[in-house]
């Protein structure tokens, strides 16, 4: 059911005020003015023809910043310089006139980089599949939210390697999850004049726009963020006061790339013994990891060697320290989670197998699995990992925290790039300084494990998936962040697995993801 709107704006936001004044002034830069140019696009959904009325590129900050224009990671550079901290809108005919829409919310950020928000769909658009498509069959999940009458919005946002027009680096963390967050309150905002209801946000998101979109899920509210949002002019945060509430009802994350200051530890204690094996080629025609790029324990450098070691042997530790357990009531921990892994793969090949997905179990003992009578056992999960390096060469060590990873997205606003844990520091002065100058912060501020099970207010629904072969960030990252979820007694649901052997992508499997979007809106009615 839709939730009243409370027009309550004199009070802070620990008393429960949610959202927007009914009536919004016309000189208002947050507010949405539904005479502004529009276009009406016709679509096609598994033969179905949609009119969709388009909004392109309002802004959902009252101060946005003028980007450079810059090519981006993924194409031409955008020709409008406030499209970082803009967004589009996409209604479907027959929710012209919904209130109770859900409103499907579409992130980019790969990598962590910068998103220019574009136009989502042309005339014309024919999807395929989207309503009954086969995993990784093409299925769209934009055509699939369409079809179910879904307001789709489209986010632009900043991230690493956006400078502004004065030749700032303003994509640093916290950056773009103070945007999505500000676009959130910019939809709340508008509630009552936009179709849809902001009660009922879903953020999709894939890599590092999955672990954005963790973020956005589990800080809801979070006063931390206030100053940001504050300072880009987001809908109501005014002398650390807030209005407007920033939570959402549901997300759907893909391998997120996340917890980014201890996942280098995660990493090489998952790795470190398939890089000393060195039992791997790199094979399966993977474009981005051809032959021979693995390295083998004695190709990697003495660093590198000693970064492994010392990483992997610093993880038993940290992971102690989340204080996790299994739905035994045992502790997760480094003598537990080799097993964990282990049993939640075997659950994504047991799927692939009772949903008939061709397993070819002669090629798969090569790889460590054992299968009989429609039960999958991983026999060798060093033979497993060594599979998973020879699809996509394992990354470097230390794997985030270089100059080639995510280094870009810390530091001050007027560096490049920083070091950001103790794989890029060591046991160093520098580390102690880095840390005393706000690293810590930004690394805290993007870290959904740093705030679920808090005070704030969780994304009750949570879909996370984590391929089986992925080797973008471990394993041992995704499942660590499931039983946080599962720790939260606010987390109404959490629908998590490690698919079969699957590479890093998103939205894969529409067809699932989608149905339990339909189950959860059903039960939350």
């Amino acid at each position: 059911m839709r939730k009243p709107i409370a027009v309550l704006l004199c009070l802070p936001l620990v008393l429960g005020v949610i959202a927007a004044p009914a009536v919004l002034a016309a000189d208002d830069p947050l507010a949405f003015d539904p005479s502004l140019e529009s276009a009406t696009l016709h679509v096609t959904v598994d033969g179905t023809p949609i009119e969709v009325l388009a909004y392109e590129a309002i802004p959902y900050v009252a101060k946005p910043i003028e980007m450079k224009l810059e090519p981006g990671l993924f194409g031409p550079p955008p020709t409008n310089p406030l499209a970082y901290q803009s967004l589009s809108i996409y209604i479907p005919e027959d929710s012209m006139d919904s209130q109770t829409a859900p409103i499907y919310v579409v992130t980019g950020n790969a990598g962590w980089f910068s998103t220019a928000n574009s136009p989502l769909l042309n005339d014309g658009a024919v999807f395929d599949g989207a309503e009954a498509g086969e995993m990784g069959g093409g299925a769209s999940n934009v055509g699939a939210a369409l079809a179910r009458g879904f307001i789709v919005v489209n986010l632009g946002t900043r991230g690493r390697g956006l400078t502004s027009t004065d030749g700032v680096f303003v994509g640093k963390a916290p950056a773009v999850a103070v945007d999505v967050k500000a676009a959130v309150r910019w939809l709340r905002y508008n509630d009552a004049v936009l179709p849809g209801d902001a009660e009922r946000i879903i953020a999709d998101g894939t890599s590092g726009g999955g672990g954005l979109v963790t973020i956005l899920g589990a800080s809801g509210n979070s006063p931390d963020y206030y100053p940001y949002l504050e300072e880009i002019g987001a809908a109501g945060v005014e002398n650390g006061v807030s209005t407007i509430r920033d939570d959402i009802f549901a997300l759907t994350g893909y391998c997120p790339i996340t917890d980014l200051g201890n996942a280098d530890m995660a990493y090489e204690w998952l790795y470190a013994s398939t890089r000393k094996a060195g039992a791997y080629t790199t094979s399966g025609g993977n474009p981005f990891a051809p032959a021979g790029a693995n390295k083998t324990w004695d190709e990697m450098s003495d660093a590198a060697k000693s970064a492994s070691e010392s990483l992997a042997a610093a993880y038993p530790e940290y992971l102690a320290g989340l204080g996790l357990t299994l739905e035994d009531g045992s502790a997760l921990t480094a003598d537990t989670m080799e097993s964990t892994i282990i049993r939640w793969l075997e659950k994504g090949l047991d799927t692939a197998l009772a949903t008939g997905v061709l397993v070819d179990s002669a090629v798969w003992a090569d790889r460590g699995v054992t299968i009989a009578d429609g039960k999958a056992v991983i026999a060798d999960f060093e033979a497993y990992k060594a599979y998973v390096a020879s699809q996509t060469a394992l990354k470097d060590s230390p794997a985030f925290d270089n100059p080639d990873g995510e280094q870009s997205l810390f530091g001050a606003p007027t560096e490049i790039a920083s070091a950001f844990s103790l794989a890029g520091f060591g046991e160093s002065d520098a580390w102690a300084a880095a840390q005393s100058g706000g690293v810590s912060d930004q690394l805290r501020l993007i870290n959904p494990l740093e705030y679920i099970g808090t005070e704030v207010d969780a994304a009750p629904y949570w879909y996370v998936r984590h391929g089986g072969r992925d080797r973008d960030t471990s394993f041992n990252i995704s499942i660590s962040l499931y039983y946080k979820l599962m720790s939260d007694a606010s987390v109404q649901d959490v629908n998590y697995a490690l698919v079969y052997d699957t590479p890093h992508m998103g939205d894969y499997d529409v067809p699932e993801a989608f149905a339990w979007i339909d189950g959860i809106l059903a039960a939350s009615d």
